[in-house]
């Protein structure tokens, strides 16, 4: 019988407050970044988040691997490089962005995986219009990170 395909480690954290990006540099989503020590240099990393994100225009979130950007899109001029790409466009509604990538970094050293997201105005768990009533909810972003053993 095949051995491969057995899961090692798993993590998983959350952000259930609230988060306002300003600006259009990728910014840490504040709480989802997570270590890992991969077991064997032959281990993949299966990475999956999902974050409730509402911006006006531009909404995009991306998976980092320590300093580097990871399943992302192809170059294309000037266009910015995500995981994934677009909002509602609503500002009474949140748009939920789900991503999951196999990661094979080839390393027995801790790795650290996290999320960023860029808009020129966009806001994390919530949405634009957050009114108190109980129409406006306020949503939670995870990421969970798994050790996928050779």
């Amino acid at each position: 019988a095949a051995g491969g395909g057995k899961i090692g480690q798993v993590f998983n954290v959350k952000l259930t407050t609230t988060q306002d990006i300003d600006t259009q540099t990728w910014t840490d989503v504040t709480s989802l970044t997570q270590a890992i020590t991969p077991a064997a240099t032959s281990s993949k990393i299966l990475c999956m988040y999902t974050i409730n994100i509402s911006a006006a225009s531009d909404g995009m979130s991306r998976l980092m691997r320590d300093s580097t950007a990871i399943g992302i899109a192809d170059a294309s001029g000037d266009r910015a490089r995500a995981s994934v790409e677009g909002v509602n466009r609503s500002v009474y509604e949140s748009t939920c962005h789900a991503f999951c990538f196999l990661d094979e970094p080839n390393s027995t050293s801790a790795i650290t995986y996290k999320v960023q997201a860029q808009a020129t105005t966009c806001q994390i768990n919530y949405s634009q219009t957050d009114s108190d009533a109980f129409t406006y909810g306020h949503g939670t972003s995870t990421l969970t990170v798994m050790e996928v053993l050779a």
